[in-house]
This record gives C-alpha cells, structure tokens and sequence, in this order.
C-alpha cells in the first residue's frame, strides 16, 4: 500500500510523480471503463492493451482530510489553480469541474435529440 492510500492495481497507473515546492503532481494513466473501449480491453488478437487513456497530469491535494487527485491536463502546467501564496484555487477547481460536466450533459442531451 503506497502513502497516499492508493490501491496496488491502481500504483500501476502512476508514471511518474513531480515534487514542485510543497506540491505533489503525478502522470499517470486513466481506465475509462467503458466495455468497448479499444484502448482499455482490446479485442482478442489485437496489440497488447496499453496502460490506458493518457498519460495525464493531476495534482494531489489534501481537502478535508482528504487526498484529491485534481486534472490539469497533457502537458504539466504547475500554476494551473495554485494561488500566488501557494494554496489551492478550489473556486477554480470547481468551476472547471461543472464547465466539463455541462459540457457532458449538453453533448448526451444532443445525442438524445438524434435518435427521435
């Protein structure tokens, strides 16, 4: 079991871990656990599986005692919601966080208008 709580299967996933300052970001790989998914489960006789879905960046936090892994993106871009004081934006955070779930729900509701 590593420090930051996570599970053996998911050390895996970890490329590589970068200390800025008292910050920790991490790159790592994604599963996005959809069935069909070609790079996740590749069908028999295909390549090898790759690790999954990436690499990405993300920052680990702490936030109410707990670890939050926050997405910032391909490219690591270590002032991406860090405040000049070195604490976390969280308004930030969670403004990005609704920007993409809206962007999910418009993109399902345009799906659904297909299919009448």
């Amino acid at each position: 079991m590593s420090t930051t709580g996570e599970r053996e299967s998911d050390k895996r996933m970890v490329e590589q871990l970068v200390h800025v300052g008292k910050r920790i970001y991490e790159r790592r790989f994604q599963l996005c656990h959809r069935a069909n998914c070609g790079t996740c489960y590749p069908q028999p006789g295909a390549r090898a599986a790759r690790p999954g879905h990436g690499p990405y960046w993300y920052l680990l936090a702490r936030r109410g005692g707990k670890l939050r892994r926050i997405y910032i993106g391909k490219l690591l871009d270590t002032a991406r919601y860090v405040l000049p004081d070195g604490e976390i934006d969280w308004a930030a955070v969670r403004a990005r966080r609704e920007e993409f779930e809206n962007r999910g729900r418009v993109f399902r509701d345009a799906e659904g208008e297909g299919k009448k």
